[in-house]
């Protein structure tokens, strides 16, 4: 049996344990094992998902499975080109992302603190002029574009030449969260795959596994919600960021039933909020969907925490019917907030009319 840490290979008649870093994605995985066992590698690729689901990590797996030079030592990670990509000293390995910066110290795009995005003269160098070239020391030269909603218009139309002049010596990897946010034309040139989230079964599991003396913090996790492996390993690691999530749970909870005055106050200082971090609140919004999702598929459990003390009190006050009509409302509402709906009336619509 196939662990969340090995899967099995076959690599020219071998039998081979691959050992991933990538918690779940077993289909995914068990699709790049074959792809790579039969010779069939892709040009291009794009990793699709939210945030967290382990979008980067994947890709470096599959780096790693791509250019290793002793299989058999992937059992205890010892082939020396696999160290190398997992200490991200590999020379045929390149990661891009929005910090990336060409070695042209006059460069004005690079020199701009206030630009988010990945640069036109980032692509032309790591990527354009090292196509021509073979590998320094492996069997492909590996492109990782981390954050790839934040390509420019003109570094897009950079890396389409780079995907339409096919080389059997490169693959680049592209990570994005919205497949809108880039060219149709780049889609069509690479082969997609969305990544899923991991079961609650799973990541309990895994938690768990990873991290035996966290229990009570597991516990607090999971009764989230929806929750991707790459959050919940953040917060187990920044308990400021866990105790921070587990306020604004306390504090929707308790909003749930408390005065008109009180909905309304919380109201204002959301959309205050709304026109200084747009995405803080979205967050917000998305705390209040899971809290409802959660108490759709609510079961008791022997594991209690102070979140879970308090979902389950909510549980037995509502009924079923208003948990899915909040939860419509808080959808309707999420979406107004994204077609720029005016935030305080919104606001004070959603807190007005739930229900307990």
């Amino acid at each position: 049996m196939t662990t969340f840490f090995q899967q099995v290979i076959y690599d020219f008649g071998r039998l081979i344990i691959f050992f991933w870093n990538t918690k779940g994605q077993d289909y995914i995985k068990e699709s790049l094992s074959s792809m790579h066992s039969t010779d069939q590698l892709p040009c291009a690729i794009i990793f699709q998902s939210a945030r967290g689901f382990g979008k980067k990590t994947l890709a470096i797996d599959f780096a790693r499975m791509i250019n290793c030079e002793e299989p058999e030592k992937s059992i205890n990670h010892s082939c020396d080109s696999c160290v190398r990509v997992e200490s991200m000293t590999h020379p045929d390995l390149v990661i891009i992302d929005t910090t990336s910066k060409c070695s042209d110290t006059s460069c004005r795009s690079c020199k701009s603190s206030k630009s988010i995005s990945i640069k036109n003269c980032v692509i032309s160098e790591l990527i354009i002029s090292k196509a021509k070239y073979k590998p320094f020391m492996s069997k492909k030269r590996v492109v990782i574009i981390d954050e790839a909603d934040n390509l420019t218009n003109i570094s897009e139309e950079s890396l389409l030449k780079t995907l339409e002049e096919e080389n059997d010596h490169l693959i680049v990897i592209i990570l994005l969260k919205d497949l809108s946010k880039i060219q149709e034309t780049i889609i069509s040139r690479c082969q997609t795959w969305k990544l899923e989230k991991l079961t609650k079964k799973d990541l309990k599991l895994y938690l768990e596994e990873m991290y035996p003396e966290s229990k009570k913090q597991v516990t607090d996790i999971l009764s989230f919600g929806e929750t991707s492996i790459g959050e919940a390993i953040e917060m187990i690691n920044h308990p400021i960021i866990l105790e921070s999530k587990k306020d604004a749970v306390k504090k929707i909870i308790n909003m749930l039933d408390t005065t008109m005055f009180e909905k309304l106050k919380y109201s204002k200082e959301l959309s205050i909020l709304f026109r200084k971090d747009r995405e803080l609140v979205m967050q917000e919004i998305n705390l209040w969907k899971n809290l409802f999702r959660e108490l759709l598929v609510y079961e008791p459990s022997r594991e209690s925490s102070e979140i879970t003390v308090l979902i389950e009190d909510l549980y037995k006050k509502m009924s079923k019917l208003k948990v899915q009509s909040n939860l419509k409302k808080v959808i309707k509402i999420e979406n107004s907030l994204a077609r720029n709906a005016n935030p305080l009336l919104a606001l004070d619509n959603l807190l007005v009319s739930l229900e307990v």
